[in-house]
């Protein structure tokens, strides 16, 4: 019988118009009180198995799957409703990935304190560093991701790793003056008697942005410049595009935000430098972040140290010290001596009093938790299902 069913209903007014509407009565609520049963032989423990449903469970021990809500009733983290109830591993795995997107990259903040004791900087520390949302770049690794959160107490970064990619296009073709695209990039080859219209050094080697189409006899290669925009359109007019990151030469550049594939032959045009090479190539290149590289906010200009980078499931979601109680933070912040300024004679907490208990760790522990629940004895299911509709229904107008 369905759980409703049995509540009383009570008359209400909709309308405001004097016509009553008999509804169920839902902020009727009886606790499950243990004086009405011998606790030791009406409840006993059970271990839900993975993918097994409310109604499946209680099909299994009552021969009907109309029970389910008493596990609801007698279990205290089921109050909330079905978020209490344990997720089949195959989720479980989805949402640990949904959970914890990105990486985590960890750093070790310290106090550094002037030669009278105050305190001047605090350096790794995320209190007040990076904008949400900013690209940041690893000095050793050349990584590139996008800041998605932070955990001071914990000195936790999050960021989602950008794809990069190294793009290859045809090898420039010299430009003699008097053939300059004003507004276009371009990198000097041949300075001959030429003096470049926009290049602050007129030698061998600068970059300039040409504000006239020059004269004389001196070459130039155009060029694409970092940051700018670069995209190719197909013979069907779809725009392919990418973001430079990097110009490793004139042939070979770094780019993300790459959309769809290009097509061999066809035309890179930088957006700002008006550069046009044909595409010849483009490969995806790992870059990862690595532990104890500086890490910049591009917008920001923010600087810290990583100390270690983890996959975001995989990083500390809380500590355990040598007694199993919980820490957040005491690894993390080191302060120094009042006479020390710099990294050196830290003093804290050292690693190797605590255990770290990682995002994933945790989320299993805790669908293992929920896993773990009380039954009513199916000797005893009709008496307290009876018993309950009693009381829920006592008094009722």
């Amino acid at each position: 019988m369905p759980f409703f069913q049995q509540f009383p209903k009570i008359p209400y007014d909709f309308d405001s118009n004097g016509i009553d509407t008999n509804i169920v009565d839902l902020f009727r609520f009886v606790k499950a009180n243990e004086q009405y049963f011998d606790e030791i032989t009406t409840y006993i423990n059970y271990q839900i198995r993975d993918g097994e449903r409310p109604d499946i469970v209680s099909n299994s021990l009552y021969g009907t799957s109309e029970y389910y809500w008493v596990f609801f009733l007698i279990n205290e983290h089921l109050k909330n409703g079905i978020s209490g109830w344990p997720m089949p591993d195959q989720e479980l795995i989805e949402y640990i990935a949904e959970e914890y997107p990105g990486i985590i990259i960890e750093t070790r903040p310290y106090i550094s304190r002037t030669g009278d004791g105050l305190i001047f900087d605090q350096p790794n520390s995320l209190a007040n560093r990076f904008l949400f949302g900013e690209t940041i770049f690893g000095s050793t690794s050349s990584a590139r991701g996008i800041v998605i959160s932070k955990n001071i107490q914990q000195s936790q970064l999050q960021a989602v790793t950008l794809a990069q990619f190294r793009l290859t296009v045809a090898a420039p073709v010299a430009v003699t003056a008097g053939s300059f695209v004003i507004g276009a990039n371009y990198k000097i080859v041949t300075v001959g008697n030429t003096t470049f219209p926009g290049a602050v050094i007129n030698t061998v080697g600068s970059v300039f942005t040409a504000t006239g189409i020059g004269t004389g006899t001196g070459t130039a290669h155009p060029t694409y410049t970092v940051g700018e925009s670069i995209s190719m359109t197909l013979p069907n007019g779809t725009i392919r595009s990418a973001l430079i990151f990097e110009v490793e030469s004139q042939t070979s550049l770094m780019v993300g935000y790459v959309s769809g594939g290009f097509t061999a032959g066809l035309s890179l045009i930088g957006a700002t430098s008006k550069c046009s090479r044909a595409h010849v190539s483009i490969t995806q290149v790992e870059r990862l972040f690595q532990d104890t590289e500086i890490i910049t906010g591009q917008n920001s200009g923010d600087k810290i140290t990583s100390y270690k980078v983890y996959s975001s499931p995989d990083a500390p979601h809380h500590y355990l010290n040598s007694e199993g109680l919980i820490s957040y933070n005491s690894v993390h912040v080191d302060e120094q001596g009042i006479n020390d300024v710099g990294p050196g004679n830290q003093v804290g907490t050292g690693d190797a009093d605590l255990t770290a208990v990682s995002n994933r760790a945790y989320e299993i522990e805790v669908n293992e938790q929920r896993s773990k629940i009380r039954i009513i004895h199916p000797n005893y299911i009709y008496k307290f299902v009876q018993l309950y509709y009693s009381l829920i229904n006592k008094n009722a107008s």
